[in-house]
């Protein structure tokens, strides 16, 4: 599977990663709905995206935030398990 966000799925997938949802476990139920996947499935091909510089081109303000949550995420991680940051 292509990294680059060359359909509209995947920058569905990408808008959506960005939307705030109102009740708990309502993105998972539409991750389901609309996408046909699991949410680990899902966000593993978001981290995907978030890596390609075509995701970066096509939407820089979602795409930066969405890394910057993502380091945030990975920063707390990183320091419990004893890594280098």
């Amino acid at each position: 599977m292509s990294s680059t966000p060359s359909t509209e799925r995947d920058q569905h997938m990408l808008t959506m990663a960005g939307t705030h949802y109102k009740h708990q476990g309502a993105r998972e139920t539409a991750i389901g709905q609309l996408f046909n996947m699991t949410p680990t499935a899902f966000y593993q091909r978001v981290n995907q995206l978030l890596d390609c510089e075509a995701a970066l081109a096509w939407n820089p303000m979602l795409v930066q935030r969405l890394r910057a949550q993502r380091r945030s995420r990975d920063r707390p991680r990183a320091l419990r398990l004893g890594a280098p940051i």
